[in-house]
């Protein structure tokens, strides 16, 4: 554009938005350039600023929907999607308004927020989901909720596992039930190389509850003879345990091939907890 370079005239030196048409008009060349299309270079530039303008304002209402979901303000976040907000938006951590709700069990803000299109299967950073959540932490509600809304229960956390083994590791007896009902594969194997029967062993404390998941899910076909990563069966693990109502269960007619020595357990039989 004529005027704009040091060669003609016009100031190198960097100046700001304010007093640029100050310094412009002063050089003949850059005036009469900037006065023929000064109008020309504003109706450009105002659209763009009103755009700007806008989406900010955008972006406060979705920073402030997930916020609202966090503390289970249902009252403000049914307005804030009629406004605009976008209940699809994530924040730096990859957490939506229904994964924030999620987090702490808001049922009536996740309903809100799954009426108002949600995106049930949406994971985070640590893919962790409203329905992955649900199985981890025993929200039977909030899993049934998830459910409805059409989630994946094929989805898999950070460990490759199934919302299933998610539940085994907890003792979610409710949570298996329901699972168990589902299409997911009760025999999927996770990166450690555990299924669910074997987290409910590996991590279960032997009692009521984790005794209950085992049942559970051999009943709904799960493979007892399927070892672990090193080779360790079910029944080994339940044995080395002490676990003598699980021993019971895996050793049922039929269910074990063969018992022999209930072969050699590791010393780094993975028996440290994780956490998920």
């Amino acid at each position: 554009m004529p005027g704009l370079s040091p060669a003609s005239g016009c100031a190198a030196t960097p100046v700001t938005f304010q007093n640029w048409e100050q310094i412009v008009m002063k050089d003949k060349t850059c005036g009469r350039w900037w006065r023929g299309t000064r109008w020309l270079v504003l109706g450009l530039l105002l659209p763009i600023g009103a755009a700007c303008a806008a989406s900010s304002a955008e972006k406060e209402k979705d920073k402030q929907l997930i916020a609202a979901a966090k503390r289970g303000e249902a009252a403000t976040v049914a307005p804030l999607s009629e406004q605009g907000a976008s209940v699809r938006t994530r924040d730096e951590s990859g957490v939506t308004a229904l994964i924030a709700a999620a987090y702490r069990n808001h049922l009536e803000t996740a309903v809100l927020l799954i009426k108002a299109g949600a995106d049930v299967n949406a994971q985070d950073n640590t893919q962790q989901s409203a329905y992955l959540i649900a199985t981890s932490e025993g929200r039977l509600p909030l899993l049934k909720l998830t459910l409805r809304a059409g989630t994946d229960v094929r989805s898999l956390d950070s460990y490759n596992g199934t919302g299933l083994i998610r539940a085994a590791d907890r003792g979610h007896v409710a949570i298996s039930k329901v699972l168990l009902k589902t299409k997911l594969q009760v025999n999927h194997v996770n990166r450690l190389g555990w299924t669910a029967l074997l987290e409910a062993i590996i991590l279960g404390d032997g009692g009521p509850r984790h005794t209950e998941v085992v049942r559970l899910n051999v009943q709904a076909g799960a493979d007892v003879n399927l070892a672990d990563s090193g080779g360790v069966t079910p029944l080994a693990h339940a044995v080395q345990r002490g676990y003598g109502k699980m021993i019971s269960i895996l050793e049922r007619p039929g269910r074990v091939k063969m018992r022999k020595s209930l072969f050699v357990l590791h010393s780094d039989d993975h028996q440290t907890a994780v956490s998920r």
